[in-house]
């Protein structure tokens, strides 16, 4: 008999997705010589546990007692932590792509728990799985860099270096869960001078999506929701070859052909009109269906302009373009489903540079891998976090209580410290225990 999603949920659990992540890094070849100290797979397994303990730095995470010695090798395998010029070293030698497709695994996960089904939105008849599109800065320095490092040039003459990712995350308007999907280095390829850029990262993304998520995409119907960066027709070409239905923020300074447009319809009161109030809330809406995007013509779209108004009167005003035809019974959904992109900023980005992860703090540059490993080991550390944040009812429970994540991330920190523990439920149940917090 087929097990139930609440029966695959329950066992769903932090020390499984360690033992798998162990298993993941057993696989990856060592190039280094045979009698090494330090195992590769226990080098990879120190930075995960770095970000997984929500360490402040490599240095935090090296001077550890003997108590969480003994809980490295308990709960992640770790028999002996190398030091951070050791770990800083071997993992730049170790190219992070292998990881990429433990996201897909992660859905595979999801999906078998029920979770990708929950996620699905209904935009009219049809349901969706709403993917936000976005970049970060995950290193900067003005003294560090390499060959694959971006550039900004200031007027002061001095140069700042950074590197980029572009993040891919399954999101809800109604759910509080993000689920990376996949994420994109934006670095620069060996011998090039001029910059990568988000755009150019972006064909990079969809073509790895379309393989690790081929069947998906066809089967779940994938949204993708952005920022105008991407309101260009050879961007929306390549979402609709790989089979994304798409949600793109547009403004009147980089899509002028499309808003002329929109001026002469309206003019010719051409132009629909909605409106509802939800709550108390005005929603506004004027819209167009089969407008070109550019005066190629190559791509037409569909164009809604957008006025919220709350009790107060403050109103702000959103415009979108996507491949969706509207229909005043489509219109809340579709502008819910926009705005939910920027669930990759708040809940993810925000969690990661401001709730415990430490995502600003430069963990290390290396010559060749190392950033952006560490970007990878971070991204992978918090997917795990929302997993088990969605299906663990122990961490629920205690996260219910606790309030506040950091909080939460010090009391998981200071049991891991101070206590020996076999595992990480146990650490959880030490935390419940400690501020009396009922367990079922």
């Amino acid at each position: 008999m087929r097990p139930s999603y609440q029966e695959i949920r329950n066992g769903i659990s932090m020390d499984s997705e360690i033992e798998k992540l162990r298993s993941l890094f057993e696989t990856v070849d060592d190039k280094r010589a045979p009698n090494c100290s330090h195992k590769l797979e226990d080098i990879l397994m120190s930075g995960f546990a770095m970000f997984l303990l929500k360490h402040p730095s490599l240095l935090s995470f090296e001077e550890q007692n003997e108590v969480e010695k003994e809980n490295l090798k308990n709960v992640f395998g770790i028999p002996k932590i190398c030091s951070d010029a050791q770990l800083r070293k071997v993992l730049d030698d170790v190219n992070p792509d292998f990881l990429r497709i433990e996201f897909s695994k992660k859905f595979k996960l999801l999906e078998k728990a029920g979770f990708v089904t929950e996620y699905g939105y209904k935009i009219g008849s049809k349901k969706y799985l709403i993917a936000s599109n976005d970049g970060v800065q995950h290193f900067s320095s003005k003294n560090c860099s390499c060959d694959k490092c971006l550039k900004k040039e200031h007027k002061n003459g001095s140069t700042t270096y950074h590197h980029n990712m572009l993040c891919c995350a399954l999101v809800h308007p109604d759910k509080r869960e993000v689920f990376m999907l996949d994420s994109e280095p934006i670095i620069n390829e060996d011998g090039t001078t001029k910059n990568d850029c988000e755009r150019n990262a972006a064909k990079r993304l969809l073509k790895n999506m379309k393989k690790n998520y081929s069947s998906s995409i066809e089967k779940y119907n994938f949204l993708m929701v952005e920022d105008a960066l991407y309101a260009n027709e050879p961007h929306i070409l390549d979402l609709m070859d790989k089979g994304f239905d798409y949600i793109i923020n547009v403004k009147p300074t980089s899509q002028k052909t499309l808003f002329k447009q929109v001026e002469g319809r309206r003019k010719r009161r051409q132009t629909k009109k909605y409106e509802v109030i939800i709550d108390g809330i005005k929603h506004s809406f004027e819209y167009i269906n089969n407008l070109c995007l550019t005066n190629s013509g190559k791509v037409r779209v569909n164009f809604i302009h957008y006025t919220q108004t709350n009790k107060k009167g403050k109103k702000i005003t959103f415009t979108w373009i996507t491949n969706i035809k509207l229909n005043k019974n489509n219109l809340v959904a579709i502008m819910k489903t926009a705005r939910a992109r920027w669930k990759i900023e708040n809940e993810t980005f925000n969690t990661l540079k401001n709730l415990g992860y430490h995502f600003e703090h430069n963990f290390g540059h290396g010559k060749d891998h190392l950033s952006t490993m560490f970007a990878f080991l971070m991204l992978l550390a918090f997917l795990v976090d929302q997993i088990i944040q969605a299906a663990c009812h122990i961490f629920k429970a205690i996260e219910l209580n606790i309030k506040t994540k950091i909080k939460l991330w010090q009391s998981i920190k200071s049991v891991f410290h101070t206590l020996i523990i076999k595992s990480m439920e146990q650490v959880y149940r030490k935390v419940a225990s400690l501020f009396a917090i009922q367990l079922e």
